[in-house]
């Protein structure tokens, strides 16, 4: 008998409460990494975002940010990251990259004890920013 011990793929939400975006909010799977290059998962069209600008991550049931060499810095409540320095997040967290500031919300992970197979299939996400 084969026994599965997987977690849910993690999940977050990103309320835009600074500038202009298509959608409030938006859900996103963790990691995400945060750009406006092709491979993001959340992609944002600003010129102000590096194209591999930061990356959110799960560990240990905590959220964490990452500034990834931006040109422009990430900042999490009001103070810049360090680049490749992972920051811890709490819930309602506020994060800015460019013209966008989000605020975090985030539920821990439920254990899920099924042997169904674990698929992971996310689509890339967009935001647009409006003038």
């Amino acid at each position: 008998m084969n026994i599965f011990l997987r977690t849910t793929p993690a999940m977050a939400r990103l309320f835009v409460i600074r500038g202009n975006a298509t959608a409030d909010s938006v859900a996103i799977p963790l990691p995400c990494l945060i750009g406006r290059g092709r491979e993001t998962n959340l992609f944002v069209d600003s010129l102000l975002v590096s194209r591999n600008h930061c990356r959110l991550d799960l560990f240990n049931g905590k959220v964490f940010i990452t500034d990834l060499g931006s040109r422009n810095g990430t900042t999490v409540n009001g103070q810049f990251l360090s680049e490749h320095t992972p920051v811890e997040l709490s819930n309602q967290s506020v994060f800015s990259i460019g013209p966008l500031t989000f605020q975090l919300e985030f539920q821990p992970t439920k254990v899920d004890h099924s042997d169904a197979p674990n698929i992971n299939s996310v689509s890339n996400l967009q935001l647009a920013i409006g003038n």
